[in-house]
Order: C-alpha cells, then sequence, then structure tokens
C-alpha cells in the first residue's frame, strides 16, 4: 500500500455482501458481523487505503429491541 494514506472519511454502504470487495483486493479490517442494532455490519479497506463501512439490514428494531440487543450480543462482538 501507498505510504500516503486518507484520513478522516469512511463512507457507509448498504450492500448484499463484501465478498465481492475482498475478492477484488479489500482487506477486512472488521469482520461483517450481525450486530445489536439488527445489521450485518463490517469495517473494508480498499487496496488505496480508504476505509469503507459495510451494512446489510437484517431486521427494522424499535429503540427498546436495541436497547434489549446490547445485552445479549455486547459490542464489539467476540470473533466467531
Amino acid at each position: 500500500m501507498s505510504s500516503l494514506r486518507p484520513q478522516g472519511l469512511c463512507p457507509h454502504l448498504f450492500v448484499r455482501g463484501a465478498a465481492r470487495a475482498v475478492a477484488a483486493g479489500a482487506e477486512v479490517e472488521m469482520p461483517v458481523r450481525e450486530m445489536f442494532w439488527g445489521e450485518r455490519y463490517g469495517v473494508l479497506r480498499d487496496p488505496f487505503g480508504h476505509r469503507w463501512a459495510v451494512t446489510t439490514a437484517r431486521e427494522q428494531l424499535t429503540p427498546d429491541e436495541i436497547v434489549e440487543g446490547t445485552e445479549a450480543r455486547p459490542y464489539p462482538p467476540s470473533p466467531s
């Protein structure tokens, strides 16, 4: 990777899956996992050093369900 690294920007994209980005050369910085707020979420770094947050909506939760989810699935999630 280049010694010049972008700073201060991490686009958040809604995607079906991150496998194509990884196959194209992206590094997994934070593996895509189920999160307490009802989405699958992870962070990738492309070959140019840009970070990308990727997410897939799984279920629409109420604020109370999200609070309950933090107890059931602590953040950050432990590796599977």
